[in-house]
């Protein structure tokens, strides 16, 4: 691998000139070790606003531009550790720290950039351009590199054709049903069944009476006195002062806290104000309102259009990946040995 400081030096790399693909795919990678980040940073003053990991990744990317000496035409403006620093690298570091390269700027920034060449020159003499993690950090980003562009040379799906779109939605009639659903209210007369029978009787009659009273109400006026009556009687307290309003029930949903025979009732209920009978359980009695009611229904095709053609892309994209990913593997004779994976590694023994 070449010396990473030395091409970040040598190298005519034109920093306005960066991928912004590129530049931003070594954010992901793990930052490097301490030393290392601080002596890049330290060689490399890039703008505050500048993520750790994208001034490390910069530095890197000189290892894309290649080496080699100043052009003929190139002016020297310095020499450090033996190496030309030309006026053009002056120049794009003046402009990737914001500035213009006017005289102005440029007498004034000059012993800045002459300090981050003698650190660059020093990074180097300590031989941070040899750490094994870095070397690994870079390829993994090369890699990530790869996989961006990949991702950015695909083409935009085109319109999803009609004809896919129906067959998508034929074959996933299933999942664009809505399930019925009914909201109720409820009356909970408490009565355990390991109560006296008498007492228990009696609980029963009350429910009863409670029933007839609203049945015989017209529907106008039957939630009115149906709050009231939760409030008075209802031993349901989540519900008692509010209407002993339950919400909304979903069909084809598990109600693990109500007895069975309570959330039968519920969705028997076909009329907004009907009634249900007195259910017994052995928790007490229960009289359940209905106060409104969804019945099960297909969404239509242009209803859910807008999600098939979000399925339709991601399909797409997800086939043209995959044929990306196999022309690769093509290109570069891919052999794996998935069957080698479980071997034991011998054991190491030391010389004698």
């Amino acid at each position: 691998m070449e010396a990473i400081l030395t091409l970040c030096r040598r190298a005519r790399l034109s920093l306005r000139r960066l991928p912004q693909s590129v530049a931003q795919t070594f954010l992901s990678v793990v930052p490097l070790p301490r030393s290392v980040t601080q002596t890049f940073l330290s060689v490399i003053p890039f703008p505050p606003q500048t993520g750790r990991n994208a001034c490390l990744t910069l530095g890197l990317l000189a290892l894309l531009a290649g080496c080699g000496g100043p052009a003929e035409d190139e002016v020297v403006i310095a020499r450090v550790a033996g190496e030309p620093v030309t006026l053009t690298e002056f120049e794009e570091w003046l402009v990737f720290q914001g500035h213009s390269p006017d005289a102005e700027a440029s007498a004034r920034r000059f012993d800045a950039f002459i300090e981050h060449r003698i650190h660059l020159a020093e990074a180097r003499r300590r031989g941070l351009h040899e750490n094994p993690e870095m070397q690994q950090r870079f390829e993994r980003m090369l890699a990530q590199t790869i996989r961006t562009e990949i991702e950015e040379s695909l083409p935009a799906p085109a319109e999803p054709p009609e004809d896919e779109l129906r067959a998508r939605y034929e074959a996933g009639a299933d999942t664009f049903r809505v399930p019925g659903r009914v909201r109720t209210a409820v009356i909970f007369i408490d009565a355990p069944a390991t109560m006296d029978a008498a007492a228990r009787a009696e609980h029963r009659a009350r429910a009863e009476s409670i029933r007839s009273e609203l049945a015989d109400l017209p529907s106008g006026d039957r939630t009115r006195r149906f709050a009231e009556l939760a409030a008075r009687h209802s031993a349901h307290q989540p519900t008692r002062y509010r209407g002993g309003d339950l919400g909304w029930w979903v069909e084809e949903t598990e109600f693990p806290e109500w007895p069975g025979g309570v959330v039968e009732a519920a969705f028997d209920l076909q009329e907004p104000g009907g009634l249900s009978p007195v259910i017994d359980t052995d928790d007490g009695f229960y009289l359940l309102r209905l106060i409104e009611r969804d019945e099960a229904r297909q969404r239509s095709f242009e209803e859910v259009r807008p999600q098939l053609t979000r399925d339709w892309i991601r399909d797409t994209r997800r086939q043209a990946e995959e044929r990306s990913r196999e022309a690769l593997r093509e290109r570069h004779a891919v052999e794996t040995w998935p069957e080698r994976l479980g071997r034991a590694r011998p054991a190491q023994t030391e010389d004698p």
